[in-house]
């Protein structure tokens, strides 16, 4: 009884380890995936999350799975941020021809 304790609580305690570094394989798919499928990055943003996500593969090979994380994360945020960036330039043009009718004589006898 004692044993299968003691296997359970082995088990239960190094879960984490597997999760963080599943969290480290999956965070460096989703570079490679969003690099394949996102908007165009610029020059030196690119550099950057090249080296960040070469610095998440190296910490991977060396077992840093806490070192892969973060620069895998800090590379996704950069990702993300420059999609938001580039699918938000387009947005917001529609409303500039809409209120040139009657606003403006309403307020000038006044």
């Amino acid at each position: 009884m004692k044993r299968i304790a003691c296997l359970l609580i082995a088990a239960w305690l190094t879960a984490p380890a597997f999760a963080a570094d599943d969290r480290c394989s999956a965070n460096l798919q989703q570079i490679n995936d969003d690099k394949a499928t996102k908007i165009t990055v610029g020059d030196p943003m690119t550099t950057q999350i090249e080296m960040l996500e070469q610095q998440a593969q190296e910490a991977q090979s060396a077992g840093d799975t806490e070192g892969c994380i973060a620069s895998s994360e800090r590379a996704l945020q950069m990702l993300d941020s420059a999609n938001r960036q580039g699918s938000g330039e387009g947005s917001g043009s529609g409303g500039a021809n809409g209120g040139t009718g009657g606003g403006a004589g309403g307020g000038a006898g006044q």
